[in-house]
């Protein structure tokens, strides 16, 4: 398959499969990254919305405090 390429070409070959190696795990790595921040924040949503709840404040409040949809403040306290 590479038979006829020059020494330099095969060379350039091996390192832009090595750079697509790279490319491909550091964007497994950013992926997981961005997952583990995303949960990290929705678990930080939840704890700010049954603490606003436990010291008083109504559902429509803390959505609109916290900018977020009704059904998903009801559906957190509902947990």
């Amino acid at each position: 398959m590479l038979e006829g390429y020059s020494k330099s070409e095969l060379a350039q070959i091996k390192r832009d499969e090595e750079r697509k190696r790279q490319f491909e795990e550091n964007m497994k790595l950013y992926v997981a990254e961005r997952n583990g921040i995303e949960k990290g924040e929705a678990k930080g949503r939840a704890e700010s919305i049954r603490t606003m709840y436990k010291n008083g404040f109504d559902i429509e409040t803390i959505s609109k405090a916290l900018s977020l949809d009704i059904n998903y403040v009801k559906e957190v306290l509902s947990k």
